[in-house]
């Protein structure tokens, strides 16, 4: 194949054609970031949070209302809860989702299947975690909005 033909080169997401580097991970998150405190209006100190490469996994899903990182098996039970970065204890995630069909497909839901999303998920969990020290008991209206300004 000659390259000097080639107009547009377009990277898929399975690692086959490029390998995703830590660093591109933490630009992304330290970008998103400046954004939204110079466009958005965030205080200054969001610019302190960065990208957890331990914390999200792929395959995850955004609950806007609730402020939560969910993890679904195979029967679409949720297995794992975190509000932020707090892991929920069995008891907190059966009271908060066990009566509830969770539709991912529903605007209220977020899933998160890229590489390129993990960031987003890692920095989302940091801004609940904010949200919560400014107000105890975090309102679901600014879980959503937490999540449209950072998206």
């Amino acid at each position: 194949m000659r390259m000097e033909s080639i107009d547009t080169v377009g990277f898929d997401m399975d690692y086959t054609l490029a390998i995703y580097k830590p660093e591109l991970m933490t630009l992304a998150a330290k970008l998103a970031l400046t954004v939204m405190v110079e466009e958005k209006g965030y205080p200054e100190h969001v610019l302190q949070l960065g990208y957890d490469p331990d914390f999200p996994l792929r395959g995850i899903v955004i609950d806007k209302k609730k402020g939560t990182l969910f993890k679904m098996d195979a029967h679409r039970h949720i297995n794992r809860v975190f509000h932020g970065t707090r892991r929920l204890s069995k008891r907190e995630r059966r009271r908060l989702y066990r009566h509830e069909v969770v539709r991912i497909s529903a605007p209220r839901y977020a899933p998160l299947d890229t590489l390129f999303e993990l960031p987003e998920a890692s920095l989302f969990a940091g801004l609940v975690d904010l949200e919560g020290k400014k107000k105890k008991g975090g309102r679901s209206a600014a879980y959503a909005r937490l999540y449209d300004d950072l998206r």
